[in-house]
């Protein structure tokens, strides 16, 4: 998909030269400042906002998984109701029209069956119309509050049974150097630069620059064997070739999500400023940190693609919309089942109907071998 995207005449990319590659090596007056460290077991899926994102997950799972009546056979009915009206009742996003417009179609559902039962055929028809019209109207509005709970807790629905993982795969390496406090060569030439965060080039008026690779440096020296994980979310690679990965040292700790907790890096090239959506970004966001990088500070061009806003380009949206198809499937099927239904209630009837009158027939009918016998003649076990 980035090769796609990648391709495309009217997508975006920072036009910045990149700036040849600076000495990495820090002044000798740079000391390694004070380092924050984050452990990366902070931003897997546990907390306040992993449950509440899994339980709207959960809650979406299982509207995908409802079904309208197709029969007026049974309970059929009855049960699609009352399994339509506790996803109204149980629905965990607060202020939203979701509830009333799933109350409104399942107690559509329960009129309609009582008006078959009735064979008021012409207004159970009128009536079971109301469940997909305003089942048509709940999916914006799910789209709407999937998109807000997304952008809430910094996690993606799946409608599965867990919320996305960290990532596609890892790799273990060892650093040959850090160029930045961003960017590091490992042991095997490649070059790496870190996922969701910005620090300075290398210069001599940036200090700012020169602390952050003193802190990589610290963190992560030469040799040192480090994790390198992938964002699935994330091209493997930048238009320069860089990976692009987090990377974790052995003890748990996150580099990038450090540099922020630690005011040496910004939190940047992530879904709020028009690139793709990884999943540390809410919690890299959220550090709050604001290194207050000197004017005299550069920065080199991100190798990303600024995303358009045609969803074409835009991944995270596509997937959102494939995820959700799920239950937009779901619900235009509605109107076809509910239709099914007020047709096998005539059928059922006229069943019945002839049913009763062939009963009826037979009898009314005088049985063939039945004798008129005088009393007198009569067998007793006969008559």
């Amino acid at each position: 998909m980035a090769a796609a995207a990648a391709s495309a005449a009217f997508v975006l990319v920072a036009c910045v030269p990149i700036e040849p590659e600076a000495d990495s090596s820090t002044s000798p007056e740079v000391q390694a400042p004070a380092i924050t460290r984050g452990a990366a077991s902070e931003l897997d899926p546990v907390g306040a906002d992993a449950a509440k994102a899994q339980e709207v997950n959960l809650w979406m799972r299982e509207m995908s998984r409802w079904s309208a009546p197709d029969s007026y056979w049974g309970t059929v009915a009855e049960q699609s109701a009352d399994e339509l009206q506790r996803l109204a009742d149980s629905y965990p996003v607060a202020e939203s029209a979701v509830p009333a417009e799933l109350s409104a179609a399942a107690g559509a559902i329960t009129a309609g069956k009582l008006e078959l039962g009735a064979r008021d055929y012409e207004a159970a028809a009128i009536t079971l119309e109301a469940a997909p019209t305003a089942l048509n109207g709940v999916y914006e509005q799910l789209v709407m509050d999937a998109e807000a709970v997304e952008a809430d807790t910094g996690w993606r629905l799946t409608l599965g049974d867990d919320l996305m993982t960290t990532g596609t795969g890892q790799d273990n390496a060892r650093v040959e150097r850090w160029i930045d406090g961003d960017t590091m060569e490992t042991s095997t030439g490649e070059i790496v630069r870190l996922i969701g965060i910005d620090t300075p080039e290398m210069s001599q008026t940036c200090s700012q620059a020169e602390e952050a690779l003193a802190a990589v440096q610290a963190m992560a020296p030469e040799g040192a064997t480090i994790t390198l994980r992938s964002a699935w979310t994330h091209e493997p690679t930048d238009k320069y070739g860089r990976s692009l990965r987090y990377v974790e040292l052995a003890d748990g700790t996150d580099v990038g999500y450090s540099l922020l907790l630690s005011d040496l890096a910004e939190a940047r090239y992530d879904s709020r400023d028009g690139y793709r959506w990884h999943l540390r970004e809410k919690a890299y966001r959220d550090t709050g940190g604001d290194p207050g990088f000197d004017a005299a500070c550069a920065f080199a061009a991100t190798g990303l693609i600024l995303l358009e806003d045609d969803d074409r380009y835009n991944d995270d949206g596509r997937e959102r919309s494939d995820r959700m198809s799920l239950i937009e499937r779901t619900l235009a099927q509605s109107g076809a089942g509910l239709g099914d239904m007020v047709v096998d209630a005539r059928a059922t009837h006229e069943t019945r109907d002839r049913e009763a009158a062939r009963k009826a027939a037979n009898s009314s009918a005088p049985s063939d071998w039945s004798f008129d016998f005088p009393d007198s003649l009569c067998p007793t076990r006969w008559c």
